[in-house]
């Protein structure tokens, strides 16, 4: 189970979004105010560690905190349940045990069974460059690599080969699943989309009104909360400098891939931006995928979103524009290796958010010969409107740069 001390806030304070500035995720959500019509209620942060080897900061718009309560224990419930079955991690889940299996159709649980014809069908989808047994691949180059060497043609040759050969069959009317072949498998890019979708969902029906869910960067809103979501710069030059830009989104999931934070190095190799060679690898050739540096989409629902940003990272850029024109209600940034950026003609930029940002001295400000031009700093700001000391509404972060 996981650890239920979570912290929580109430949205009066602005620590959370402090804790957003500087968060390590590539995309932070930022709270604005949400006109409903209806009678207002609170917002409560709550923030977990360890969920799905990452971080879970998540707010809950409810009519008080014992609703939001229930909310989060809601949510931490289907992470719980999910994880026990899907998480490939642990070697008692469900999944690593009908891994072992071979040629024997095994009973699955829904959870399971959506998650593997999911990866068949955007397997189909995508030619081929989404595919769970691209963990084959990846171990290749993380072995080679920390030998200090890249994988030999004949290695590639034999990756491919496995890779290619199909893994398992479905059998939808008995809800089955045979296992076929010996190549490792990883469905970490759909199974946290998947059960942050789900806990998403279980929020909602415990009792709240809106929800945001941010797991390790990947962002869901659902209900009656409306959110400025910040994309990281795939280009900066630490993790925690201002974002490169925001967007609004409301009843939509953000998803982030990409190669500029985790990869595979030489010895000898000389780190820039990004390693040498990219952790996402594309399975049909075994080669790492480095000609996008990131990819953020905004979609309907998580698995979507997070599907289309891990093969928008490893397609040629055309192909992604192709694939793109056939989800609906789709938007995306890809950002290319040489910095280009390419938008899709909806995307959400947010008009006139800027962070707080330290400014030139001017001679508008006068002179008391104590001024230290290093530490002018200029604020935008919107403070939230107090109808009574019970209820908040939400409110628009202000982004202050370290000296």
């Amino acid at each position: 189970m996981y650890n239920s001390s979570s912290r929580f806030w109430k949205m009066a304070s602005c620590l959370p979004l402090a804790t957003a500035a500087f968060s390590l995720s590539a995309q932070q959500p930022v709270y604005l105010p949400v006109d409903s019509g209806q009678h207002e209620t609170g917002i409560w942060t709550f923030h977990q560690e360890h969920i799905l080897g990452t971080s879970l900061e998540f707010s809950v718009r409810a009519a008080n905190l014992s609703e939001a309560e229930r909310a989060e224990a809601a949510v931490l419930a289907v992470f719980d349940h999910d994880d026990a079955l899907l998480s490939t991690w642990r070697v008692d889940s469900e999944v690593s045990r009908w891994a072992k299996t071979r040629f024997e159709p095994v009973t699955v649980s829904p959870e399971l069974f959506e998650v593997l014809a999911a990866f068949d069908s955007w397997r189909e989808r995508t030619g081929g460059a989404l595919d769970a047994s691209v963990e084959a691949a990846t171990r290749l180059w993380r072995s080679t690599t920390a030998e200090d060497r890249v994988p030999s043609d004949r290695e590639i040759a034999v990756a491919i080969e496995a890779m290619q050969q199909p893994h398992w069959t479905l059998n939808r009317e008995h809800r089955t699943a045979t296992r076929l072949s010996d190549v490792p498998l990883a469905l970490a890019s759909f199974t946290k989309s998947y059960i942050s979708s789900h806990a998403a969902d279980a929020a909602l029906k415990a009792g709240a009104t809106g929800i945001m869910l941010n797991v390790g960067g990947d962002v869901i809103v659902r209900g009656n909360l409306t959110q400025l979501v910040a994309v990281a710069d795939p280009l900066a030059d630490s993790e925690n400098d201002p974002a490169m830009e925001h967007v609004v989104v409301r009843d939509r999931a953000v998803a982030t891939s990409g190669s500029y934070r985790r990869g595979f190095e030489l010895a000898a190799a000389t780190r820039t931006h990004a390693p040498q060679f990219s952790h996402l690898i594309d399975p049909r050739t075994a080669q790492p995928a480095s000609h996008v540096l990131s990819s953020t989409v905004i979609a309907r629902d998580a698995v979507t979103a997070g599907a289309l940003a891990t093969a928008f990272s490893i397609l040629p850029v055309d192909e992604s524009r192709k694939l793109a024109a056939s989800v609906p209600d789709l938007q995306y940034l890809l950002v290319l290796a040489g910095g280009e950026q390419i938008r899709s003609a909806s995307w959400p930029q947010a008009p006139g958010f800027r962070p707080a940002a330290f400014a030139p001295f001017t001679s508008a400000v006068p002179s008391t010969g104590l001024w230290n031009p290093a530490f002018e700093l200029i604020l935008d700001l919107t403070l939230p409107r107090i109808d009574d000391f019970r209820y908040r509404r939400p409110y628009v972060a202000v982004w202050i740069e370290d000296a």
